[in-house]
């Protein structure tokens, strides 16, 4: 009776230790050096992200559904984006926003100034 309570105990202690060392750690940021939009995962997660120029976000009905067809960054890797091909990006526009998600629902958002 011991042997099968201290394998049950073993067997949880095991389980639950997977599920602190499989927690997401780290952030996404970016920046901007014209013509490009920089975005870094710093993060242990693949991200999928999208950039919406900010003042149009407004005027829109953001349904972000499904995010396997939207670009990717490897975790600890960078994308370099150029700004024409930032949604809704028109030549002048100041600020960008940028969503970010990750396989496990992990999420988060900020605004870039393009200037």
């Amino acid at each position: 009776m011991r042997i099968s309570t201290f394998i049950a105990i073993t067997i949880a202690a095991l389980t639950f230790s997977g599920c602190l060392f499989n927690k997401f750690e780290g952030k996404v940021t970016g920046e901007a050096f014209p013509p490009d939009l920089y975005l870094y995962n710093e993060t242990n997660r693949t991200i999928y992200y999208i950039a919406i120029e900010q003042n149009e976000l407004a005027l829109i009905d953001l349904a972000l559904g499904d995010h396997s067809d939207w670009p990717k960054i490897p975790a600890g890797k960078k994308a370099e984006i150029p700004f024409s091909e930032i949604a809704f990006y028109d030549e002048g526009d100041t600020n960008v926003w940028v969503y970010w998600t990750t396989d496990d629902d992990d999420t988060g958002s900020f605004t870039v100034s393009l200037e």
